[in-house]
């Protein structure tokens, strides 16, 4: 029997590596929760300041992968990033929001972990 699956992708992970983009990566939703076929992922992001709740970015992605570069962001701005899981029946919950501050020029790179703790 499918329905939506009834818990998020685990362990999103978030590194700023340049100004404008980051590499969101997420590992899957545990089998026992998937309730069906995961067709695809949906990666949210929105600026920590948008008080509106309209995210940014958003994409769909395929299940072949478990990560995206999201581009084209604004320099030194604090990001929550999210992503759920689909079935044919719908969407699951999503993740906890991990948080990320894109670099300014010329700085290492800042890596951010949810370890699943709110």
């Amino acid at each position: 029997m499918c329905s939506e699956p009834d818990a998020a992708p685990e362990n999103v992970t978030a590194v700023s590596k340049t100004f404008s983009s980051i590499d969101v990566s997420w590992e899957p939703v545990p089998k026992a929760k998937q309730n069906g076929i995961i067709i695809k992922y949906e990666v949210e992001v929105r600026k920590e300041v948008n008080v509106s709740g309209v995210w940014d970015y958003h994409a769909n992605i395929s299940t072949e992968n478990l990560s995206v570069v999201v581009q084209n962001l604004t320099m030194f701005v604090k990001y929550g990033i999210a992503v759920r899981a689909y079935t044919r029946k719908g969407p699951g919950p999503l993740s906890n929001t991990t948080s990320l501050m894109t670099l300014e020029t010329g700085k290492a790179f800042m890596k951010y972990h949810n370890n699943g703790s709110t």
